[in-house]
């Protein structure tokens, strides 16, 4: 009883840590937060949310049974994920270093890209 409780506790430990760490999903609410506009923000955020009621659906309708008994079309998800975050960060990269401090030089996103973003990140995020 004992070890289970401990394994328990280790593995609560490691996932409270896995959620207090900033990922894919907080680097880009962040930055449509500090980039745009609040409008844009929170349709980034509600695309995140949006995202994971996918995952939900999915993982009820049995995505893992399917992944498990085609390996390949989870190879080719992890791949397509991996290339989309891949694409987010050249993007990111591409930009120019001062534009957080040029106001003038801020692009408005609309509410409905900025939602499919969220919606795409988070699906693609592994």
């Amino acid at each position: 009883m004992t070890s289970d409780l401990i394994a328990l506790s280790a593995i609560g430990v490691a996932i409270l840590f896995g959620a207090m760490s900033p990922g894919v999903s907080f680097l880009l609410v962040a930055r449509t937060a500090m980039s745009g506009s609040r409008r844009a923000a929170l349709s980034v955020a509600a695309g995140m949310g949006f995202g994971a009621f996918i995952f939900a659906v999915i993982a009820l309708a049995g995505l893992h049974t399917l992944l498990t008994l085609i390996p390949s079309l989870y190879t080719a998800l992890k791949l397509a994920g991996g290339c989309y975050l891949l694409w987010l960060a050249l993007k990111m990269f591409r930009r120019p270093l001062n534009r957080f401090n040029d106001s003038a030089g801020t692009e408005e996103i609309s509410a409905s890209k900025a939602f499919m973003t969220g919606v795409f990140t988070q699906i693609s995020n592994p």
